[in-house]
């Protein structure tokens, strides 16, 4: 996974003066991986590795592997993935009698209980899922799609996944190979670069949602922030947001529907006369193993975004804008029947960026840094380079400015390199084509 940013950690005061036009962030206090960091992560570990072996011995049970993948195939967050906390108590069709006809309704967790009574474990698993329920709210179940199949072809019936475990300080750029249990409860060791032969099951925490801890007492955040979406899920100790609808609020707009935009009634530049916001069209990853190189097999599909940074001359000063564009981790291949990733697809996003391209204010370039999220306990201030010219009756004091715009990303979030926009390039019909600087992926923007 590449880690070669074109930005760096800011640690400068004196270079806050760019960020003043920038839209305020929310606090860091309500984040999953903030309320992570405030806990004993050693205890997280202990208790989700404790909760994997559990899950890999519980896996000769077919009515417990039918509902993991009755689950994962919804693909909530547009992967094969399922949080801990929406599958504990979800019903589970159970057919003991073993003559084709269901006998009882069980819960996840009653079968997981139940499971580890026959096998006579002596520690008490109700309260390890409850502990790791309040302290590791994230933990989900996943089942990453592979070159040999995704669980939509997992045959239930005859196969039994290994249960792969991640711990908080996985770094998936340096490890070599990934600790599994088999349903014996034996250790494994497998590739953490090159796909398993099989399909396994993911232990690890979500990539794509925060969970927003609640008071108690009155069902209130501790943070005071306003999420723009609804939450995917609530329970008693928390409030569950995709993170777009944490961190990327800031777009101006919305996401359109499909097809590639445009129109013949489109002007076919920008002017400071039309006032139309830059849309990102489509996109398209330029071979499997870039994707690879941004997201291990381990994570499954890449959850990719895009900081939009810009200069913008207010009161005759330059300050430097960013926006934080979400365009999510389903489309960019095709898992279907056959698995893996079968084959690249362009993705119409049709992203509303929200902002409205004016030389006179923001000079002739803008810069778009594609990234990918990943897990990380932390977040930090990156700073983004941006170089914009100016005619000289727009900043007479020089042909161009340069400056740093900070915004605040997990820790390990992965660089899939630049592109620079021009105020001149063709906005009309599909737009122009755009190529990141490391070759990751190519995209369009356009008027629509």
């Amino acid at each position: 996974m590449k880690k070669n940013y074109l930005f760096t950690t800011l640690v400068v005061f004196g270079l806050c003066f760019s960020c003043d036009q920038q839209k305020e962030e929310p606090t860091i206090a309500q984040d999953q991986k903030e309320v992570i960091s405030r806990k004993d992560v050693s205890q997280m570990d202990r208790l989700s590795n404790t909760f994997a072996k559990t899950l890999a011995t519980s896996m000769g049970n077919v009515d417990l592997r039918n509902v993991i993948k009755s689950e994962v195939v919804k693909q909530f967050d547009g992967d094969y993935n399922v949080l801990l906390a929406q599958i504990i108590d979800q019903p589970v069709e159970t057919n003991e009698a073993g003559d084709g006809r269901v006998s009882e309704l069980s819960t996840f967790r009653e079968l997981l209980v139940q499971t580890q009574s026959d096998a006579r474990t002596t520690f008490d698993l109700n309260a390890t899922l409850d502990s790791l329920l309040e302290i590791y709210p994230t933990l989900q179940i996943s089942v990453p799609g592979l070159e040999v199949g995704t669980a939509d072809t997992w045959d239930t019936q005859s196969q039994i996944p290994q249960v792969v475990i991640m711990d908080t300080n996985f770094d998936d750029q340096n490890a070599e190979t990934l600790n599994a249990y088999d349903e014996y409860g034996n250790v494994t060791s497998l590739d953490a670069k090159t796909e398993p032969s099989e399909l396994v099951i993911v232990v690890r925490p979500s990539e794509s949602v925060v969970a927003l801890e609640r008071l108690t007492d009155t069902g209130g955040r501790v943070a005071q922030v306003e999420p723009c979406g609804d939450p995917v899920l609530q329970t008693d100790l928390y409030d569950y947001y995709a993170t777009e609808d944490i961190y990327g609020c800031d777009t101006g707009g919305g996401s359109g529907g499909g097809g590639t935009g445009g129109g013949s009634s489109i002007p076919c530049y920008r002017s400071q006369s039309n006032n139309q916001t830059d849309y990102i069209n489509k996109a398209r990853f330029l071979s499997k193993n870039k994707i690879r190189e941004l997201e291990p097999w381990v994570y499954g599909k890449p959850e990719m975004y895009v900081i939009i940074v810009n200069v913008n001359v207010f009161d005759g000063f330059p300050t430097y804008q960013t926006r934080h564009i979400y365009a999510g981790e389903n489309g960019w291949y095709s898992a279907d029947l056959v698995g893996g990733i079968n084959y690249l697809k362009v993705k119409n996003l049709d992203i509303n960026t929200g902002f409205v391209f004016d030389k006179a204010l923001h000079g002739y370039q803008t810069y778009y840094y594609w990234m990918e999220e990943d897990f990380s306990l932390n977040r930090e201030d990156k700073l983004f380079q941006i170089t914009s010219m100016f005619d000289s009756e727009d900043w007479p004091t020089s042909d161009h400015i340069s400056g740093y715009a900070f915004r605040n990303l997990y820790t390990g979030d992965d660089n899939a390199g630049l592109a620079i926009v021009d105020y001149t390039d063709r906005v009309c019909d599909e737009g122009v084509k755009y190529t990141t600087g490391t070759n990751y992926l190519y995209f369009y923007i356009n008027h629509q």
